[in-house]
């Protein structure tokens, strides 16, 4: 009997620890994503939308992005634009004219869409909603004038009042692109953008725009330059669908994927307003986190966020900002060492099951000309001229690179810290961790020396090779300046001093492990672990020390 009751009581531990507790916080695990697709100088004045299934939703979001429906139209494939005018080439809107801005609108209005619409089929025009009313617009025209005289020549020959319209700096129309006219138009001040969703709700449907398939709703919301910027709008978990594959591919075991799904929501609720004045939260791109709609969504990544709905780590009762990268090569690094502020939980930890032989970028090497080395440098904006040394200048405790040091003849040198070290090297450096030598028969090397004790190492580089040694007979001696050696598992091991000295032929050689920034979790060491039996939640307090799995509400 206590064998059971000890069975039950460990059964009932496990089960409480694997679910995360509520978690009050401002933020709502069913909120509305918005997530910036094409913007900023990239942004258009129109964009095609196909929806397979037919029929669309228009109007616009509140301030509460709550969705305001003032069109319900049958059509699947359309164009929705700038109010301008435009030609047609095959199913897309180009510069031209036959599409007008400007139509004759009935000074009348109506109730409901369905008696504009009663009213515009027998004019083949088309229902507008303008300043919370629906109206009635036909004809295209180039200039309100054009439409003003057509408006005039209408009421003359019909009796009813009309007058041109169209062609506002904050209008929308939408084109049918099947039979190549305008079907609606939108006009209401405040608005800042076009709201466009699929009248079937329940069927999980796909908007594609171009070849990209999307879950949820699209937005076309006008920047400041008046092109619009293309906003995709769906629930939380639709987007880390579009996430987790993008970031880890769907082979990698499920509890890398789980840890990765957590760290993009912790990722997306911590940058909500990063691109707010944009019209969205995050972009699609490396920037912010890359997303690609339903392109590469597969069993096992959306099981992956299904099983960690809400989930998120915190810190000290709020939400912890997370960062990953593709690989460490071994070791994270201090937050502080690759950017500014240091972060509690942000530190450097060792990452042992990255399998840096067969991941991409694991290992890596280049050989620059001095030459090259200089023109690297004037490109990244520093003055400097020919490069007499070129060497890591300082390491950090994990081992990854704090600095690089260029000097040229004249004396003069160059120092690059931190991430932008990285940076400024790119793309002949991929990560924190590497090391600069002259190579074949050059007498540098980057190789840090460290002292261990029973407080931990330190890292005594710049000391070691200007240290004395102390003889059985009490004579201090210098050592040599040139080189230590040291006593390893296999024999004696040379150590040069890192001074970066080139070859003969003046060439330097850059070998490092891993991809990225180094800071958080990495994606290579989550793999790693999981396949090693770790669970997500595990992998992630790993990389996150003092962090706490807590469930939104």
């Amino acid at each position: 009997m206590k064998k059971l009751i000890s069975l039950v009581l460990c059964l009932t531990l496990v089960a409480l620890m694997a679910v995360p507790s509520a978690f009050a916080l401002d933020y709502k695990k069913n909120m509305t994503a918005k997530i910036g697709l094409i913007y900023g100088s990239e942004a258009k004045d129109s964009y095609n939308v196909l929806y397979d299934a037919g029929g669309m939703d228009f109007g616009w979001l509140d301030s509460n992005d709550n969705p305001i429906i003032v069109y319900e139209s049958g059509v699947r494939f359309v164009a929705v634009a700038n109010d301008k005018s435009y030609g047609l080439s095959g199913n897309a809107l180009t510069s031209g004219s036959s599409i007008g801005a400007y139509h004759v609108q009935l000074d009348n209005t109506f109730p409901s869409q369905g008696a504009a619409y009663n009213e515009a089929a027998p004019l083949s025009g088309f229902v507008a909603y303008v300043e919370g009313a629906y109206r009635v617009r036909f004809g295209s025209y180039q200039t309100l004038s054009e439409a003003n005289d057509a408006a005039a020549q209408y009421s003359a020959q019909s009796g009813r009042a009309a007058s041109g319209a169209g062609g506002t700096s904050y209008g929308f129309s939408v084109v049918d692109l099947n039979e190549g006219r305008i079907i609606f138009e939108l006009e209401q001040s405040g608005v800042g953008g076009f709201y466009l969703s699929p009248v079937n709700k329940g069927a999980k449907p796909v908007l594609k725009n171009g070849s990209t398939e999307y879950y949820g709703s699209f937005l076309m919301y006008r920047n400041s330059s008046g092109k619009l910027n293309l906003i995709n709008v769906l629930p939380v978990q639709d987007y880390l669908k579009g996430v987790v594959p993008n970031e880890m591919s769907n082979a990698w075991p499920i509890e890398a994927l789980k840890a990765q799904a957590v760290a993009a929501r912790n990722y997306l609720y911590q940058n909500i307003n990063k691109h707010k004045g944009d019209g969205f939260m995050v972009c699609d791109s490396t920037h912010c986190q890359v997303y690609g709609g339903t392109a590469r969504a597969g069993k096992n990544s959306d099981a992956a966020v299904d099983q960690t709905d809400g989930m998120v780590l915190t810190y000290g009762g709020k939400l912890a900002e997370l960062y990953y990268h593709a690989s460490s090569g071994g070791y994270t690094e201090n937050s502080e060492n690759i950017w500014f502020a240091a972060v509690p939980y942000l530190t450097a930890v060792e990452s042992p099951y990255e399998d840096l032989d067969n991941a991409s970028y694991g290992r890596w090497s280049t050989t620059l000309t001095k030459e090259e080395v200089r023109a690297k440098l004037v490109a990244g904006g520093y003055t400097i001229g020919e490069i007499e040394s070129f060497y890591v200048s300082q390491y950090t405790d994990a081992g990854n690179v704090y600095s690089v040091t260029a000097t040229d003849t004249e004396g003069r040198s160059v120092t690059i810290s931190k991430e932008t070290a990285r940076l400024k090297l790119s793309p002949y450096v991929h990560s924190q961790r590497f090391t600069i030598t002259g190579g074949g028969s050059g007498s540098g090397s980057a190789s840090p020396v460290y002292a261990r004790s029973a407080q931990g190492s330190a890292d005594i580089s710049d000391k070691a090779f200007s240290a004395s040694v102390i003889s059985g007979s009490g004579e201090v001696s210098q050592m040599n300046k040139d080189t230590l050696s040291v006593k390893t598992s296999s024999g004696d091991q040379a150590i040069n001093k890192a001074a970066g000295g080139s070859n003969a032929d003046g060439t330097y050689t850059i070998s490092g492990t891993g991809f990225g920034n180094n800071v958080g979790m990495s994606q290579e060491g989550a793999k790693g672990m999981a396949l090693q039996g770790y669970t997500f939640d595990q992998i992630l307090t790993h990389y996150f020390r003092g962090t706490k799995l807590d469930a939104l509400s």
